[in-house]
């Protein structure tokens, strides 16, 4: 575990904190890989297939609805990246839909959202400890929150965290499918520290990606735990391997800490 003071805070000491944020995917929950996850997709959109069958409408072959699916939401994910916004893949979804001339009324989208996301809910778990370490942190009186990336509808997302008992503790989870952009962009941080009303050196951020969770909320000035991850690109003030080492990591940030000295370092 690295443990510094690497950055300073205007000459001063820094704040303690007062709140700490968390990435969820690779954080709070295993990461799902790629082509795992794109299996999920493909299975998700058979269950909405059958599902719209099973409610009566007017179908195209499944093959034909798998692929105008699967090209709009390619093609809405390279618009995304481009500029900058998140995808929204029910939007998406539902454009398609009505393009191939399937209605789908107000009263069944969360049933077919569902569907889709399903078979992705299900390759979810936990991290090891994480319900554990979010109760400590909060025994601690400080303030916990989730800010995470998905093309997904948040509260499919928190339905399956409140299953792992991890939203027990969270004041609320900030996912950019709501918020219409992603992390790293400041905003989104910005929000959250908004939603917590702390300033950004009165929170830490814990996250798995360098440039998503390391990258954006060091760029608000907010300090940054870099959580199960070799990337040597990563600038961290903390690596850790396992949630648990977050701990003692706070009980030093709970209290007020001496400025470090003129120049920039880092120690392990």
């Amino acid at each position: 575990m690295s443990v510094a003071w690497g950055r300073r805070f205007r000459g001063r000491d820094w704040p303690v904190v007062r709140a700490v944020l968390f990435d969820i995917g690779g954080t709070l929950v295993e990461f799902v890989p790629e082509e795992t996850y794109r299996r999920g997709l493909e299975d998700g959109s058979r269950l909405a297939y059958d599902w719209l069958r099973e409610h009566g409408k007017a179908l195209p072959p499944y093959d034909e609805f798998a692929r105008r699916q699967k090209r709009a939401l390619s093609w809405s994910q390279f618009w995304a990246r481009l500029t900058g916004r998140e995808l929204r893949a029910q939007r998406v979804v539902l454009r398609t839909l009505a393009h191939m001339g399937i209605e789908v009324l107000p009263e069944e989208i969360y049933d077919l959202t569902d569907r889709s996301y399903r078979p992705f809910g299900e390759m979810l778990r936990p991290k090891e400890g994480a319900r554990e370490v979010l109760a400590q942190i909060a025994r601690m009186g400080l303030r916990l929150a989730a800010v995470s990336n998905t093309a997904w509808p948040g509260y499919l997302i928190e339905e399956d965290l409140g299953r792992f008992g991890l939203t027990e503790h969270l004041e609320f989870c900030l996912f950019s499918s709501y918020f219409g952009r992603p992390k790293p962009a400041r905003s989104i941080f910005r929000q959250a520290l908004l939603m917590l009303r702390v300033a950004p050196a009165e929170a830490l951020f814990v996250g798995d990606s360098a440039r998503e969770d390391m990258g954006g909320a060091r760029r608000v000035g907010m300090r940054t735990v870099f959580i199960s991850g070799n990337s040597p690109e990563a600038r961290a003030d903390w690596r850790i391997a396992r949630l648990a080492e977050l701990l003692p990591i706070l009980s030093q940030l709970t209290h007020r800490q001496p400025s470090p000295g003129k120049e920039e370092t880092e120690h392990d």
